[in-house]
């Protein structure tokens, strides 16, 4: 009999708007539905709305895909409505994705802390929280948080995901966790789509540089800084925008500079995209630029890397060497002059040189995306 994976994430699928976390979840559950039951308990609506996702049913189990959902109402939720859906499901493994997350990881790890939860074994993700660029926002808050956390012992029984050894140090630096109540098992990537998207040859576009973002707008993927730099660019270039406006106040910041951009540059903001057409439309761009702050694995850069297409990104994420490894750049953002020649010399590389560049890049991706070891690593995760 496979073991019960309990699943608790705020947001999930029809939603697109929490963006890497969602993406992580659905792949487990894809990649390892042949050797775990996975139960996702979440809201009934996406984030930042407070209108539920339409004919759903609430507080029952429905198949969704690789695993059974229940979705609860946000606006009429307590936590005894939890406690009473996990008593009744009875899982083997309880997997929290987050650490602030005052419903659906705190008041969870709290309840283990009180013996509320019997013997059951409970893993918890930090999905990037630990690292410093994502701790300086509401510094204070999460520092008090974790200075209680840690004078508790708030997570002594709690075992841990590590996505990479940086995060597994910062997890045993930041909460003063046992090294051994780690256990280190990469993201898995999004299956690769058919062939055809990968080694198709884009056509002549002129001295036009078709350039994509794809992510949250949001203070740590840094979309300013990308037009800052598009602001001293002199090829003619075209940067699509994808992705949920989560921060109004850097989206009108953006909107100010985009209106003061030199006529070389036009940028479009072409709102969301479904799961499902991600990596065919990222297969029709010459290169995704996202200056990110921060990164604990970037979704959207392997999706681009997977059809091909060049990333260039700061050198805040796992995904270094990239140039090296022919893949794209990662650039340190002190360096805001390399790039605008990045940009530059890509533009004036000629369509053929891009499009064998391409292929060759599709099979160096897919070399590091398709380890099988990645999956290995996720069954040690969940296995008892």
């Amino acid at each position: 009999m496979k073991k019960k994976i309990l699943i608790l994430i705020s947001h999930y699928l029809p939603g697109t708007k929490i963006g890497g976390p969602l993406t992580s979840i659905m792949n487990i559950t894809t990649n390892l539905s042949d050797y775990f039951d996975f139960y996702i308990l979440t809201f009934d609506r996406d984030l930042g709305e407070t209108i539920p996702y339409p004919e759903i049913v609430t507080n029952n189990w429905v198949k969704l895909d690789n695993c059974q959902v229940c979705y609860i109402r946000k606006n009429k939720t307590s936590l005894f409505q939890i406690f009473k859906h996990i008593r009744a499901l009875n899982p083997d493994i309880i997997y929290v994705n987050s650490l602030f997350d005052p419903i659906f990881s705190i008041s969870i790890v709290l309840a283990q802390k009180l013996n509320l939860m019997g013997d059951k074994k409970l893993i918890a993700a930090p999905r990037g929280e630990l690292y410093n660029e994502a701790l300086n926002f509401k510094k204070w808050k999460k520092k008090i948080f974790m200075n209680a956390a840690k004078i508790c012992r708030l997570y002594k029984r709690v075992d841990w995901q590590a996505t990479n050894e940086q995060e597994r140090l910062l997890i045993i630096e930041k909460l003063k966790v046992e090294p051994e109540r780690i256990k280190v098992a990469r993201i898995i990537p999004t299956k690769t789509l058919p062939l055809y998207y990968n080694t198709c040859e884009q056509k002549e576009t002129g001295n036009l540089l078709n350039i994509v973002f794809l992510a949250r707008i949001s203070k740590d993927k840094n979309l300013p800084f990308a037009l800052e730099v598009l602001s001293k660019v002199k090829s003619q270039v075209q940067y699509d925008i994808y992705g949920p406006i989560e921060d109004e106040y850097i989206w009108r910041k953006c909107i100010t500079m985009i209106s003061l951009l030199p006529q070389n540059i036009k940028v479009e903001y072409k709102g969301m995209l479904s799961h499902e057409i991600v990596k065919e439309t990222l297969s029709n761009y010459q290169l995704f630029f996202m200056p990110t702050f921060a990164e604990n694995f970037g979704h959207s850069i392997a999706e681009s890397l997977s059809v091909g297409t060049p990333v260039l990104i700061s050198d805040n994420t796992p995904w270094k060497g990239l140039s090296e490894k022919g893949l794209g750049w990662d650039i340190n953002l002190e360096e805001k002059e390399k790039f605008v020649e990045i940009i530059e010399t890509w533009a004036l590389t000629p369509i053929k040189i891009k499009n064998q560049l391409r292929i060759e890049r599709c099979e160096k991706a897919a070399l590091i995306l398709h380890d099988p070891l990645i999956i290995e690593e996720n069954i040690k995760l969940f296995t008892i």
